[in-house]
């Protein structure tokens, strides 16, 4: 898998983008200034100890130590070698100092936690068996004494063009083009490594030559090691807020939830997004971003050129289940168009009054769907007078609103009673398909096996072009829907 995105990812040279070091200091309002220090890895900062501004700063669990801790030492001992001490890049930080330190003639950077932080050595284990150039190279961790102080480290390769927080696209699509596949290429990477950032953002992309040509992906601080059991990762609400997935703020139990490794994605496409536009998108106001997030809701999206604006789109689908991953950002990459979901499970619907005499109401597309079912009449009425559709235009999900309308005008306008059940499917994915024995099938696999159980039955069956398996696979499934109507009929 490493071998596939180096190869994806060096074809991308071939581009024409021109790049060159444009590295800036993009000014920031004071309270927009992050917690974090400059460019940890990097080569672009602002001198001895003093912060980049970035748009905001990474809320990490409370630690215990002092951030104004002196460093006296003209070199470190590492393991018995000796490293020159040749200036700090970084000291406000809430956990570790980091300095420019040379031996040999080389630079790197060391990363000195403060005495009372420790490293997570689990991850500091797999970040140096890593060696890949979309990865900031980690060399060796272990611990060190720094005055008298006992205190453990990490040393890293000296990223020297700066990150990508401190460059500007200039607008260039075929830079940004191959930013966006080397950044996404990073993440597959690093999740194939059971590794999941949770800090993604620009000032964790480093540029590895001033020539801005390798991105790679580095501080881990609040990294965390995922499970073999597949299953969504638990872990603290440790985020940057305005890069944070809409998931970091759902279903919180006793400061923690549950995440998959989609949530570097989301985070990748508001990245996307600031690099284009020069800054983040959102406002300082973190509830009022958590509710924009949650209804998929990205301000100044349209300002976007139509690919530029697909990828960021794609990227943060609210669902984390159908949320681009490297895949499609690299068929983005190559000039295909793969399919964006807008929908949100988030989103707050209206009440939806369904019958007012018996006290029917909806508060959401899946209660409706099984009202519907339930009130054939009545769901008729209200799909066929448009009145559905209105509604879901009301409550902002346009694109649930466009399907009904489809459905409506186009598909079935004439048979109001397959019409009904094809938006029964459409509003509530979860809704089972009724076989021709009254079995509920609730996954394409039950469906799968009820054909092979009853063929001879389906065979008839399937000659009516209405029939409810085919209404269940148009809104299920990829298939040709059409063209096997066509077989069953001819059949």
């Amino acid at each position: 898998m490493q071998d596939d995105y180096k190869k994806t990812i060096r074809n991308t040279s071939v581009l024409n983008d021109g790049m060159g070091s444009m590295a800036t200091v993009r000014t920031v309002k004071p309270e927009q200034q992050t917690t974090r220090g400059a460019a940890d890895l990097g080569g672009s900062t602002a001198g001895v100890g003093q912060p980049t501004a970035r748009p905001t700063g990474t809320i990490r669990p409370q630690t215990d130590v002092q951030a104004d801790q002196k460093t006296t030492s003209n070199n470190f001992i590492l393991k018995g070698k000796a490293y020159d001490n040749l200036k700090c890049l970084s000291s406000n930080s809430g956990e570790a100092q980091v300095f420019l330190v040379s031996r040999e003639g080389k630079e790197y950077a060391l990363k000195l936690f403060y005495p009372k932080v420790k490293e997570d050595r689990e991850m500091a284990r797999k970040l140096v068996n890593i060696d890949v150039e979309m990865v900031v190279k980690h060399f060796d961790f272990g611990y060190t004494y720094v005055d008298g102080e006992q205190r453990d480290y990490e040393l890293m390769e000296f990223m020297q063009g700066g990150t990508l927080e401190d460059m500007k696209t200039t607008q260039d699509i075929n830079r940004f083009r191959r930013i966006a596949l080397q950044a996404a290429g990073a993440l597959a990477y690093i999740h194939n490594e059971s590794i999941i950032h949770k800090d993604v953002k620009p000032g964790n992309f480093f540029f590895r030559d001033k020539e801005h040509s390798e991105l790679a992906l580095g501080d881990f601080g609040i990294s965390s090691v995922l499970a073999d059991d597949g299953q969504p990762h638990r872990t603290t609400q440790a985020r940057t807020p305005l890069y944070a997935a809409p998931e970091m703020y759902n279903n919180v139990i006793d400061g923690e939830v549950e995440i998959t490794p989609r949530a570097d994605y989301y985070s990748l496409g508001i990245t996307l997004m600031t690099l284009w536009l020069g800054e983040n998108p959102f406002g300082s106001n973190e509830r009022t971003m958590t509710r924009a997030k949650n209804e998929g809701q990205i301000p100044r999206i349209d300002e976007l050129p139509e690919r530029v604006k697909m990828i960021v789109m794609g990227l943060t689908t609210v669902n984390p289940e159908t949320r681009w991953t490297f895949n499609e950002v690299e068929k983005w990459f190559a000039g295909e168009s793969p399919k964006v979901d807008i929908s949100s499970p988030f989103l707050r619907y209206k009440k939806f009054v369904f019958d007012p005499e018996r006290n029917l109401v909806a508060s959401n597309t899946e209660q409706l769907a099984s009202l519907m079912m339930q009130n054939a009449r009545l769901g008729r009425h209200y799909l066929y007078s448009h009145k559905l559709s209105q509604w879901l235009d009301e409550c902002g999900n346009g694109k649930l609103s466009t399907e009904i309308n489809n459905i409506v005008n186009n598909r079935y306008p004439a048979n109001q009673d397959a019409g009904l059940l094809s938006a029964v499917y459409t509003l509530d994915k979860t809704y089972p398909y009724t076989d021709l024995h009254g079995n509920k099938c609730t996954d394409i696999h039950a469906v799968a096996l009820s054909l092979i159980s009853y063929a001879d039955e389906y065979a008839v069956s399937l000659c009516r072009t209405d029939s409810p398996l085919f209404l269940y696979l148009e809104t299920h499934t990829q298939c040709d829907v059409h063209r096997l109507r066509e077989y069953f009929a001819k059949a």
